[in-house]
């Protein structure tokens, strides 16, 4: 599978649990999406913590040998690049610093403000607009006020609002299962649905894939913002009960931001066909070996005692 974490992108092989190094070096990568011959990756071009009024994020083009073809840039700042997804022949790329989704159809950019006043506005970030996805004739896109998540309903067609849905606290990604919405509830540690249920996961969850059979989650450590990019990751195998199979852990390279299962039906992006990677392409780039991983079980206890430790200098 790919995998964005604050330092770099990487290729995931989990049965001989071994990452490939594919990027590193523009800054904090984000989103991933596939179209038919193409995935894109999201990287910030700045580092974590940075000043989001000047960064101009890329999107990063790989074919399907994982060679680099091409860098997509506007010619208006992508700032606080999030989640992005490929649906409807169109690149869909959130940026959370201008409430922003900026569309690119392959051959030009326009903005897309589903809730803002747009580029006119003074005001930023006020809603955090972080996810998206589409299904049937809807597109979905997460969003947090205050950490209150919400999922924005928009018709396909018009792109005008046609309801929301309060769901999670600090809410990242967004897919359908039956009539059911999701989300990974991030500050409270969980998965919730529109339908009332709900599972404990483990620190910070962010980052989504799944098919008929498996589920796969990025889970982080809760760390102050200075201790983020050297942090440690995992990443949860459960069943399609959510019932725990495997964990792996990413020592040192950061948060994940996002995971796809590309050469799977990964319903968790919009359009799931799979997209078919050359066997072994992986393998001509620096990799490092996973070991087995860990849930945090107390999402804030780690924070809390950073806290304690920087105020009064315990251990």
């Amino acid at each position: 599978m790919l995998v964005t974490t604050t330092q770099a992108l990487w290729y995931i092989d989990l049965p001989s649990r071994t990452a490939w190094q594919i990027e590193r070096g523009n800054g904090v990568y984000y989103g991933i999406a596939c179209s038919r011959d193409s995935i894109f990756v999201a990287a910030r071009r700045a580092e974590y913590g940075s000043d989001r009024k000047v960064q101009k994020g890329v999107i990063q083009c790989y074919n399907n040998e994982l060679e680099l073809v091409r860098t997509l840039e506007p010619p208006f700042p992508l700032r606080d690049l999030h989640q992005i997804d490929w649906f409807d022949n169109k690149l869909w790329v959130c940026a959370t610093y201008d409430d922003l989704v900026a569309v690119w159809d392959g051959r030009r950019w326009k903005r897309w403000h589903p809730l803002s006043a747009g580029e006119e506005s003074d005001e930023r970030n006020l809603f955090h607009l972080n996810s998206i996805f589409a299904h049937d004739g809807e597109i979905l896109v997460v969003g947090n006020k205050l950490q209150s998540g919400t999922i924005y309903r928009f018709d396909r067609q018009s792109r005008g609002e046609i309801g929301r849905i309060q769901l999670g606290k600090g809410a990242h990604n967004v897919w359908m299962e039956g009539d059911d919405h999701f989300t990974l509830s991030s500050v409270s540690g969980e998965v919730r649905s529109s339908n009332g249920w709900s599972r404990y996961l483990g620190n910070f969850p962010r980052g989504f894939a799944f098919d008929s059979s498996r589920r796969y989650v990025g889970i982080s450590e809760v760390n102050s913002r200075t201790l983020r990019a050297q942090s440690h990751s995992s990443i949860l195998a459960l069943d399609r009960h959510w019932d725990l199979l495997e964990i792996v852990s990413l020592q040192g390279t950061g948060m994940i931001h996002d995971l796809r299962a590309p050469m799977l039906h990964d319903r968790a992006q919009a359009e799931d066909e799979p997209f078919r990677l050359v066997s072994g392409s992986w393998e001509r780039f620096p990799s490092k070996e996973l070991t087995a991983g860990r849930v945090f079980t107390r999402p804030w206890k780690q924070w809390l005692n950073s806290c304690k430790r920087k105020i009064f200098g315990h251990r």
